[in-house]
């Protein structure tokens, strides 16, 4: 059967979601290890062939069934802001912004299957970086600029992007920033982390 006649066939039509889905599910999925399109074919009910009609290789099949999540993801990302803050509100401000979309659930997914399928499938790893992660980290490096000029803001957005990493990963820390006028703990994390103090750029020497 050509490509075409694949695409105009209704129980082909029918079997792509299907794969797509199971795709999406698996690859994400706690305790899973990488992916096989033999698993693939069998939790979506179709064969390795009817598999095989569709997507060429495991790399193609992961970034097609990921696509939707990508998406999300970069309409997701915090906007950009240039205004000039004191630095415990910029900081505060980064922290809340850089969590939400941390804890956002198609995000947790989307890393989760980049990380698993980092072997299988490494493309889908690298559209993470590019996607997600390097767009991140510009953010928080502008806005990490515009109100502390002349610090190195590449170096000190992967500061803060590791260690709101690491708060993301102890509950208590997130759930301290989303009380309202709080995140005082994140916050001096953060100070710390960066050697910075509030009141002024950065601590002498």
């Amino acid at each position: 059967m050509t490509p075409i006649a694949r695409m105009q066939d209704p129980a082909s039509r029918r079997s792509r979601p299907r794969i797509l889905e199971a795709a999406r599910r698996l690859a994400s999925a706690e305790g899973e290890g990488p992916l096989t399109m033999e698993a693939i074919a069998a939790s979506s009910g179709v064969t390795r062939r009817t598999l095989y009609n569709h997507f060429a290789n495991l790399g193609d099949l992961c970034m097609v069934a990921c696509a939707p999540l990508f998406a999300h993801c970069r309409a997701a990302l915090p906007l950009s802001d240039t205004a000039p803050r004191p630095v415990r509100d910029l900081l505060h401000a980064l922290a809340c912004d850089v969590v939400q979309l941390q804890r956002d659930p198609v995000h947790i997914a989307l890393k989760r299957t980049a990380k698993l399928q980092s072997l299988t499938a490494p493309q889908l790893r690298h559209a993470y970086s590019v996607q997600i992660r390097e767009p991140l980290r510009r953010i928080v490096a502008g806005r990490l600029s515009a109100s502390l000029p002349g610090l190195p803001s590449e170096t000190l957005a992967d500061e803060v992007l590791s260690t709101l990493e690491a708060a993301n990963r102890l509950d208590y820390l997130v759930r301290d920033l989303e009380r309202a006028g709080a995140g005082a703990v994140i916050v001096d994390m953060l100070l710390d982390r960066l050697d910075l103090q509030a009141d002024q750029p950065r601590r002498a020497a």
